[in-house]
């Protein structure tokens, strides 16, 4: 073996497993000279001679990835850079519009679409994410007549890193969407009891006036004792009482957001959830999780079904999933 095959050897090692960073290449050249005690050709040939091993790379990826495509993945590729199609090529590399349920709608779809491509989940085994994440960027940047002018080959093994890729994102995208849904409608449920407490507190009569001669006369003498500056204003059952009501009005307030939360829910975003169930696929490692993963699966098993309740034979997991009365 010459020494040219070896460093070409040791380079598509490097590419393969770490991507084709030229500057990392280029310090390797100069590595592997030192080891093998050979003088290192110029930079002008040490940058040929990287290019050259990149795309000699790139072109036996490409070939091997074409090679484990079947017709009908080939097919719907190639269907994707045609004129009628280019308009869901475009959808398929937007990004997410806001926080709502015509969002969530919206990826999903995408990612139907993307997996009707039907990628082998193999495809990229023994080939560096960055080097995937290179090949996603340059497709998501090149205009689909480019795409399709280019060698079938190298047109696929863009498409497919970009296919791979983006379903990953739009899978992570689609589960911060739902993150930030229900964070959205929890925030709503609260500000609209807080509308409604504040509202109520106006009413009471005295009760603001009592609490601002508390305060000022709390101001007035720092220094002072409990009994002498506060109990002129409110006597002591009387401060009692305002705490009671506090801790009273805080258990309505926390149901009463909880009530919105459900009704918000029921109304305009529980149609999301069958979808969301059915394209996304929850696993844990943590036994203390498996009673919700069983939930899913039931929940699952009944989409598209008539019955407004389980059977009576049928294991409802409770413990872990459903909280109880009360709790946070």
């Amino acid at each position: 073996m010459t020494d040219v095959d070896a460093l070409t050897e040791t380079l598509t090692a490097i590419i393969t497993q770490a991507g084709a960073e030229r500057t990392r290449l280029d310090e390797q050249v100069y590595s592997w000279c030192r080891e093998m005690k050979v003088e290192p050709p110029s930079v002008a040939q040490i940058d040929r001679f990287v290019g050259s091993a990149v795309l000699a790379w790139e072109s036996a990826t490409a070939v091997a990835v074409t090679d484990q495509l079947g017709a009908q993945t080939l097919a719907a590729i190639e269907d994707l850079f045609s004129p009628p199609s280019r308009d869901l090529l475009t959808s398929l590399r937007a990004h997410p519009g806001a926080v709502g349920v015509d969002t969530v709608i919206a990826e999903l779809a995408k990612l139907g679409a993307l997996r009707v491509l039907d990628l082998p989940s193999t495809l990229f085994d023994g080939v560096s994410q960055r080097s995937v994440q290179r090949w996603h960027d340059r497709f998501q940047v090149t205009r689909p007549s480019a795409l399709a002018e280019m060698a079938q080959p190298d047109r696929l093994l863009l498409t497919t890193a970009w296919a791979t890729r983006r379903t990953q994102l739009v899978i992570d995208g689609v589960v911060d969407l739902l993150i930030a849904v229900i964070h959205k409608i929890r925030a709503r449920a609260e500000r609209r009891v807080e509308r409604e407490h504040s509202a109520d507190l106006k009413r009471v009569h005295g009760k603001t006036k009592l609490l601002y001669q508390i305060v000022e006369a709390a101001l007035a003498n720092p220094d002072g004792i409990v009994s002498d500056v506060v109990f002129p204003m409110a006597d002591l059952e009387t401060l009692q009482d305002l705490v009671k009501e506090h801790q009273a009005s805080e258990s309505v307030l926390k149901s009463q957001a909880q009530t919105y939360l459900r009704t918000s829910y029921a109304r305009h975003y529980r149609r999301i959830i069958p979808q969301l169930l059915m394209a996304l696929q929850f696993e844990s490692s943590n036994t203390a999780h498996r009673p919700v993963l069983d939930g899913i699966d039931l929940i699952r098993r009944y989409i598209g079904r008539t019955e407004r309740l389980f059977p009576v034979d049928e294991v409802v997991p409770m413990d872990g999933v459903v909280p109880a009365p009360g709790a946070a």
